[in-house]
């Protein structure tokens, strides 16, 4: 009976040493690119550059900094969108935006209707009413980014705002998305979603 158990157990470490090797070998061979991190000498893999394709994708980023002194609040536009117009991003898009922040600020729901696409109105009307639920006060401080998604046809403006709440002052950022007006020639662009 003891020369049974001797002999199974044998039997049992032997397979799991089998199963446990296999494993190993398994792992060694499916990711034979990447170094021993013991014993590696470099600190990054190499990689190839590959052969681009065009660009569909285009932005234009810009440094933003959130005043240091929230005492320096002051409701209204402190962009000039027409001061970003370069590339894909033209005055009349630029236009557009200014004058739907600056709707925002007054809490103009006409204003803010204008320049925007007839089937997402009503649904950025409730950003429009959100922003303002307590009587807040407003600021457009930045433009953070500005993309052209050239395979989707659309462009995204993000833009930061600061809103002030009896004394205190909270900072935000949110995503306008523009896109070619159905039915027009393609450089007439409209707000299609404000996120």
């Amino acid at each position: 009976m003891k020369k049974s158990r001797i002999i199974l157990y044998a039997a049992s470490a032997a397979v799991l040493l089998w199963i446990t090797g296999c494993s190993q070998a398994e792992t060694e061979t499916s990711t034979p690119d990447l170094p021993d991190p013991v014993n590696a000498t470099e600190t990054a893999p190499k990689t190839v550059p590959a052969e681009q394709p065009e660009a569909e994708e285009q932005t234009i980023i810009f440094e933003r900094s959130a005043p240091s002194d929230p005492t320096k609040f002051q409701e209204g536009v402190s962009i000039d969108m027409a001061g970003y117009v370069q590339d894909f991003f033209t005055l009349d898009m630029a236009e557009t935006i200014q004058r739907n922040m600056e709707a925002i600020v007054s809490n103009d729901s006409e204003g803010f209707s204008e320049g925007m696409s007839e089937d997402v109105v009503e649904q950025n009307l409730n950003l429009l009413a959100y922003l303002h639920t307590d009587g807040e006060a407003i600021e457009f401080q930045s433009v953070d980014s500005i993309t052209y998604l050239e395979k989707e046809k659309r462009i995204q403006i993000a833009v930061s705002y600061a809103i002030q709440m009896k004394e205190e002052v909270t900072y935000g950022s949110f995503e306008y998305t523009l896109i070619p007006e159905k039915g027009t020639e393609e450089d007439r662009w409209i707000i299609a979603t404000m996120d």
